[in-house]
């Protein structure tokens, strides 16, 4: 089921205003949709967490695929989301590997 109106016209309302943001992630959150890690989160994380979180994510992002295929996803916006957490994961993995190699040579 399509988003109303109404919902396109708040989130372009809280983007525009920065203390709603604050509010809107915490009516995400209440709604059980998974706010948007920072990328800061994810350097703290070690090696192994951070791979978990990756397959954790990925398989998150499946499961929406097929949501939004049958047209039965309650945040369209959760698949951008998504992609986004796996490219700061992966990103943050190869400045990890970077690193390693720059220290050996």
């Amino acid at each position: 089921m399509p988003a109303p109106s109404w919902w396109k016209l708040t989130q372009h309302m809280v983007q525009a205003t920065p203390h709603l943001s604050v509010m809107w992630a915490v009516f995400e959150e209440f709604r059980g949709v998974r706010v948007m890690t920072k990328a800061a989160e994810y350097r703290e994380m070690n090696s192994d967490q951070l791979a978990f979180a990756l397959k954790e994510t990925q398989q998150e992002l499946f499961r929406l695929r097929f949501q939004a295929a049958t047209e039965k996803i309650d945040a369209p916006s959760s698949l951008k989301r998504l992609r986004r957490d796996i490219a700061r994961i992966r990103t943050i993995q190869r400045q990890r590997e970077l690193a390693v190699a720059a220290e050996t040579e």
